[in-house]
This record gives structure tokens, C-alpha cells and sequence, in this order.
């Protein structure tokens, strides 16, 4: 499995790349993001079809541990840290966590009253498919008659048991980048997303 590292204008680079396959079979209305980790490469591919951009929350149980152990990660050597991300897809973490506790973020003023048909839902890796198809339900009780295409900048080959991505750049890639508790660009990251969505 490889592992990817991204800055803050790499990422950028790779979400362009991600519009540009999607622009070749899919035109959507509105982009919504999972949230906090998908927010950049949502925020950049509303501006890029120049639409609406959304946040919803697909939150796991275990995702407060992973927030209280970021300092550490952040110390960590980077070969140190992809053996342990490679352990927890091999051990199937989030296979065995299917359940997400998903609900709307901050929709903008703009967008409470339009009926979006082409919905595009975002987020930074598709590992089990479970985060996908459990806010698609939550989309079509706001959005009954949408079509909801999916993105990701890399897709898990053992996802596709139980979801099909429509677009995506990289298979079975570990992909860090500045959504990552441990990137040195984290902080960054928080602060540009409290900025746009925080409450």
C-alpha cells in the first residue's frame, strides 16, 4: 500500500484533478462535504463549478481518541506513522465501526430554499463506504429528488464490497494531508474552516 503525503498546495493540485475527472460525466448543483475533512477540497470544487457548498458531519465513536492523540501523532516519524495507519485498515477499524452519527452542518442563507437535483457529496477517502452511503440517506430526506454522485481523492478496493464510488484519482493509497490530525498543516487548516463554517 502506498502512502501520499500532501501539503496544503498539493492537495489543491489533486482536488483539481478530481474536478477535471468529474467534469467529463457529471455537471453537479451543489457540493456538500463531509465534514471537517473534506472541507477544502469541497470548498475548492464549489468554487471551481461554481456552486453552493454544504457540510455534513459522518462522525465514529472513536474520533474524539484520535483528537486527543494528534500532538503525538505529530511527532511521530513518517514511516512510524504509515505502518500504524496500515495496521488500522488491515485490522478493519472502521469496517467494524459501521455506525456514524451523521447530521447537517451550517447550510448557507443562500442555499435553504433551493431544491438542488445534481448533488455532489465529497470527502477526503472512502475506506468502508459506510460514511457514504449513510449520508446519502440523510441528503434525500433534504433533497428527495437528487441525483448524489460521490468523490474522493482515493478509494479503498475493500470499500466496493458495499459502495461504488463514482470518481475518485488513487486506489488503495494511504493519503495524509492538511485534514490529517498529524499534519504540521492541521492547525492551519482548523482555523481556514472556523473561519468559513464554524459555528
Amino acid at each position: 500500500m502506498n502512502f501520499i503525503e500532501l501539503s496544503a498546495e498539493n492537495a489543491s493540485r489533486e482536488t483539481k484533478k478530481l474536478a477535471d475527472i468529474i467534469r467529463q460525466q457529471y455537471t453537479p448543483d451543489a457540493v456538500v462535504f463531509v465534514a471537517k475533512g473534506a472541507y477544502r477540497i469541497g470548498l475548492e470544487l464549489g468554487e471551481i463549478f461554481d456552486v453552493p457548498v454544504l457540510e455534513i458531519f459522518a462522525e465514529r465513536k472513536h474520533s474524539a481518541l484520535k483528537r486527543f492523540a494528534a500532538p503525538l501523532l505529530q511527532i511521530l516519524p513518517r514511516k512510524l506513522k504509515f505502518i500504524m495507519r496500515n495496521m488500522e485498515i488491515k485490522k478493519g477499524t472502521h469496517k467494524n465501526e459501521p455506525d456514524r452519527n451523521v447530521f447537517w452542518g451550517k447550510i448557507p442563507e443562500e442555499a435553504r430554499d433551493i431544491s438542488f437535483k445534481n448533488i455532489l457529496l465529497v470527502d477526503d477517502s472512502c475506506d468502508t463506504g459506510n460514511t457514504f452511503i449513510q449520508c446519502i440517506v440523510e441528503i434525500r430526506k433534504q433533497f428527495p429528488e437528487a441525483e448524489i454522485k460521490t468523490a474522493a481523492i482515493n478509494v479503498f478496493s475493500v470499500s466496493q464490497w458495499i459502495f461504488n464510488t463514482d470518481f475518485y484519482i488513487y486506489t488503495d493509497h494511504i493519503i495524509s494531508g492538511p485534514w490529517s490530525n498529524d499534519s504540521p498543516e492541521h492547525k492551519a487548516f482548523i482555523c481556514g474552516y472556523n473561519e468559513k463554517f464554524g459555528k
